[in-house]
């Protein structure tokens, strides 16, 4: 896929969580979580506990046999409750509910993880994923008429197939991409958060999941900025520029 394309900054966007996880094998944290603590405090100086509860079930000779075990889930909340740390046996995550741009992000994770992957040695990196999440609300405007905002492309089925029929309740699709090294899942459509009643508010989502099995401590930082390219290349494939007006474009260049 050629992902050159016009990088817009914007005043304002549509995103309502950006979310970075790691997920490794299962590790003994505990015994970091007090250093790893102080060491995000002045950016994360909210701490939670909560508990997390595994249902396990197993097949003997005997037959299935239930097992419960529960393991402590650390959560770290900036000042305002904006962003979030997560740390937990077997994965770490960050989550922004305001996001500003793409390099503050960037230098969020950034910041986080480095500290992590000093604590924890030796660590078996299994997954690593890259989410972004826009919901798209308007004020006014029919709620099944798209062609100002949103590529056409994305709205075919409910306008040409269903010919924006009003007793739709929620019309959204799917699109997995299988990449020699990472996969991306790009979920699409009126999602409608009043389902299952008909759609009236004029809502639209777009959310994109990249992430791979291919990592280490290494290449964190590289696959992050990738993802995020990609993200981005596919955001501005899917808009149009009654959009872009909406949240004001601040600058633009070729990427």
């Amino acid at each position: 896929m050629n992902t050159e394309f016009v990088d817009y900054k914007y005043k304002k966007n549509y995103l309502t969580n950006v979310i970075f996880k790691i997920d490794f094998s299962t590790l003994n944290y505990e015994e970091f979580v007090d250093e790893f603590s102080k060491k995000i405090k002045d950016s994360f100086p909210l701490v939670e506990k909560k508990i997390i509860k595994e249902h396990k079930a197993e097949i003997k000779e005997e037959g299935s046999v239930l097992s419960e075990s529960s393991d402590n889930c650390y959560v770290f909340f900036d000042s305002n409750k904006e962003r979030k740390v997560s740390l937990f046996k077997n994965y770490m995550a960050v989550e922004l509910f305001k996001y500003k741009d793409m390099n503050d992000f960037r230098e969020t994770v950034s910041f986080v993880f480095d500290i992590y992957n000093k604590l924890y040695k030796n660590v078996d990196y299994r997954r690593l994923g890259v989410r972004y999440i826009n919901q798209i609300v308007l004020e006014k405007g029919n709620p099944f008429i798209w062609k100002d905002y949103i590529s056409s492309y994305l709205t075919s089925v409910s306008d040409s197939f269903f010919n924006r029929d009003g007793s739709l309740s929620r019309s959204m699709s799917q699109v997995v991409l299988n990449k020699d090294d990472y996969k991306l899942n790009f979920n699409f459509g009126m999602f409608n958060s009043e389902f299952p009643a008909k759609i009236s508010r004029k809502e639209f989502v777009l959310d994109y999941d990249c992430y791979t099995e291919f990592v280490d401590g290494d290449s964190v930082h590289e696959i992050l900025d990738k993802f995020n390219h990609e993200i981005k290349f596919l955001f501005e494939k899917s808009i149009n520029n009654g959009l872009r007006k909406n949240m004001g474009v601040i600058s633009d260049e070729i990427l």
